[in-house]
Order: structure tokens, then C-alpha cells, then sequence
């Protein structure tokens, strides 16, 4: 018994030092929470949150798309919505305008400052500026860390800093994070573009594993592509970091396209069509052809 005692102490330690030294690199603000999730720091409170830093950006939510949990519009941003649902409250800065019209309905509270924005008259603009700046400090800390190797690529081809290509199901990948990775240590990918037209990309781990995939270029998925969490792997353990200086590089998810994680893209507009399961972070939100995010 002292035997097996003092082995779990040792590998307790050397999964502290080795979590240490990760977050050491990515400066003062940690990637990783105590459990392993993704530490969203004040951007808890939202499923959605957008930062409308280039100008007074339009967010749209149109044609029966849907936001399951509360969505923050921060910076100047306006916010319109003609059809869909968004279940959950709506946080508003006090720039922005709020428009709902035809079947578009929200079923929680309505929160900003201005009596056309929401029902209890509080300024919500710092509280959004917060949730932003912990969004942009993750993405900076992520950004930040250094590859592993700590993976097995069961199924597929995968190079780290190469781009992600995949067009149909014959070329799926397929990472599993258990594999080399005895202490479950945070598996860090560093990916250039990310185009998924048709087939999946699937992350396979435990609930204690945990994913952080820095995308450098454009990320498009089209029609029924999917990214998927197998084996335990939790949403909130994955991380896809969209680096981006300029709206213009491409964020897309395409109708009938499905993917798992939490995305902060706080530099990049989304155009939406398919399904988000987790947590999502952007500069301009789109919804159309049924799109939807939910909290995971």
C-alpha cells in the first residue's frame, strides 16, 4: 500500500509540474482550469458572445436558427433577429440597436440599458468588455503554447503546423488523446488552414483530456462534415483558438455541418448554417438555414 501511495504521489506531481509548465508558457492568464476544462474566465456566463471591435457590426439571426443558453452582443454591435429562438437571456453594450421582428422570439430576459434594448435598465457594457478581454486573454494564452506530441493519429494523416484537408470519408482523421498520454496532459495541435467540404475529424480521449488546436488560416465547413468528441471527451475540453488580425479570414460552418468545442474567434466574423455544440466567441455572428449553438 505504501508502494502504490507513494507511485499515485509521484504521478499526481508530475501532472501538476507538467500543467505548470504549459500554463508557465502562455503567460499570467491560465488555458486550463483546475479540472482540465477550458478556463472562458468571465465569458461563463455566455454560450455566445460577440465583439463588434471593427465597426457597428449587424448580428443576424434569421431562418429558424437557434442559440440554446445567453448570448452577450459587446462592442457596438446591433443585433437583429427576424426568426429563430434564442433561449436564454440577451445581454446588449449600450451602443448597439436591438431589432426582433416576424417569428423571432426571445424566451428569456432582455438586459441593457436602453428601454428598446432590455427590461431591466442596466448597463451591460462593462460586464461584456470583461467576458471579451478574458476571450481574447485565452486566445492569446493558447495561442502562445507549445505543440505536443502526445497523440496517437489512429486513423488518417496528420503533420503538426500542416493544414487540415478533408473531402470525403475516405481521408477522416482520427486523434487520440489517451494514447502517449499516460498523465492525460492538455494536447496542444498547431494547424495552418482547416477545411472540412465532406467527412470528419474526430478527438478521442476521457473526461479528463483536453484538446487546444490553434488554427492559423481560413476554417470552413461545408454540408454534412462533422467534428466529433468520442470516448468521454467533453466539449468544454476542447479548444479551437482561431487566430485571425482581420474579419476577412474565413469562419465558416455550412449547413448540415456539425462540430464540438469551444471556439473563440474574436477577430473572425461566423457565418453559421450548421451546429455548434459548446461555446462560441466571435467578432459577427450570421445564423442562417437553420444554424444553431448550444450550450454543452
Amino acid at each position: 500500500m505504501k508502494f502504490l501511495a507513494t507511485m499515485w504521489f509521484r504521478s499526481f506531481l508530475c501532472v501538476g509540474l507538467m500543467l505548470g509548465a504549459i500554463d508557465a508558457q502562455a503567460g499570467s492568464y491560465s488555458v486550463f482550469s483546475d479540472d482540465g476544462s477550458i478556463n472562458v474566465g468571465r465569458d461563463s456566463l455566455f454560450t455566445v458572445l460577440t465583439a463588434g471591435n471593427f465597426s457597428d457590426l449587424n448580428n443576424q439571426v434569421a431562418d429558424s436558427g437557434v442559440i440554446t443558453g445567453n448570448e452577450g452582443i459587446g462592442g457596438k454591435a446591433n443585433y437583429s433577429m427576424s426568426s429563430g429562438s434564442l433561449n436564454g437571456d440577451l445581454y446588449m453594450n449600450s451602443f448597439g440597436t436591438l431589432s426582433i421582428s416576424g417569428s423571432g422570439k426571445i424566451t428569456g430576459k432582455k438586459r441593457g440599458a436602453k428601454t428598446v434594448q432590455g427590461e431591466d435598465g442596466q448597463d451591460q457594457t462593462a460586464g461584456l468588455a470583461n467576458a471579451l478581454a478574458d476571450a481574447q486573454s485565452l486566445a492569446s494564452a493558447a495561442a502562445a503554447l507549445t505543440k505536443t506530441s502526445n497523440y496517437a493519429v489512429t486513423h488518417g494523416s496528420f503533420t503538426q503546423g500542416q493544414s487540415i484537408s478533408i473531402s470525403s470519408s475516405a481521408n477522416d482523421i482520427t486523434i487520440n488523446g489517451t494514447t502517449n498520454n499516460p498523465f492525460n496532459q492538455p494536447i496542444v495541435l498547431s494547424i495552418n488552414a482547416f477545411s472540412l467540404t465532406s467527412g470528419s475529424l474526430t478527438l478521442n480521449g476521457n473526461s479528463h483530456t483536453t484538446f487546444v488546436l490553434n488554427i492559423t488560416g481560413n476554417f470552413t465547413m461545408n454540408d454534412n462534415s462533422s467534428i466529433l468528441a468520442t470516448g468521454g471527451l467533453l466539449a468544454s475540453h476542447i479548444l479551437f483558438n482561431l487566430e485571425a488580425s482581420s474579419p476577412t479570414t474565413s469562419f465558416t460552418v455550412g449547413m448540415g455541418a456539425t462540430a464540438t468545442g469551444v471556439f473563440i474567434a474574436p477577430n473572425r466574423n461566423l457565418d453559421l448554417g450548421g451546429n455548434i455544440y459548446g461555446r462560441l466567441v466571435t467578432n459577427q455572428l450570421t445564423i442562417t438555414c437553420g444554424g444553431k449553438v448550444v450550450s454543452e
